[in-house]
C-alpha cells in the first residue's frame, strides 16, 4: 500500500499538488460563475418580462395588482378581541 502512514516526502508533494490543482479549478469556476451573473440575470429578467407581456395580452393578467392574503404584522397587532386566546 503506497498511500499509508507515515507519509514520505514524495507523497506529501503529490498531495500538495493535488490540493493546488483542486483549489485552482475551484477558483476558476468561482470566477467564471461570478463573471456570468450579469448576463444570466439579464436573460432571466427579459424572459420574465416576455411571460408577463404574454399573460397581459392574453388574459389581462397583472401580478402587481395581486395583494398577499397573508396577514401583515400591523394587522396582527390590531386583531379583534374575539381572536385573542384567553388565559386563566
Amino acid at each position: 500500500m503506497g498511500w499509508c502512514s507515515p507519509s514520505g516526502p514524495k507523497q506529501i508533494d503529490v498531495t500538495a499538488c493535488c490540493f493546488a490543482v483542486g483549489a485552482s479549478i475551484f477558483s476558476v469556476a468561482a470566477h467564471l460563475s461570478y463573471a456570468n451573473v450579469t448576463p444570466q440575470r439579464a436573460r432571466m429578467l427579459a424572459h420574465d418580462e416576455y411571460v408577463l407581456d404574454y399573460l397581459r395580452k392574453k388574459y389581462g393578467y397583472n401580478p402587481r395588482r395581486i395583494k398577499s392574503s397573508s396577514p401583515s404584522l400591523s394587522n396582527l397587532a390590531s386583531a379583534p378581541a374575539s381572536l385573542e386566546v384567553e388565559t386563566k
